[in-house]
């Protein structure tokens, strides 16, 4: 399920700030006026996907490959992954 925040009422400061970074972030244009990459239900879609996995849990991938996360004791919630075929 995706939660939605209701917007701040001010328009956000950074596309104030836009001309005072450095190139080529300065060279962007109208930010305001961009229009969204993906819509709501896009998103909704895609997230519907996703699927949790725990360390050391073993997932088929396709039937063709087993991947397992494990800690990699670098830092909270990172991960390496080990990847076999079958």
């Amino acid at each position: 399920m995706i939660y939605y925040l209701p917007s701040p009422p001010q328009k956000a400061n950074w596309k104030r700030a836009l001309p005072s970074l450095p190139s080529p972030l300065c060279d962007l244009r109208d930010p305001e006026g961009w229009r969204p990459l993906y819509s709501r239900e896009q998103m909704e879609s895609a997230l519907s996907r996703v699927t949790l996995v725990g360390y050391s849990e073993k997932k088929d991938v396709f039937g063709l490959l087993e991947v397992s996360p494990h800690s990699s004791g670098y830092c909270l919630g990172s991960s390496n992954w080990i990847i076999s075929s079958k």
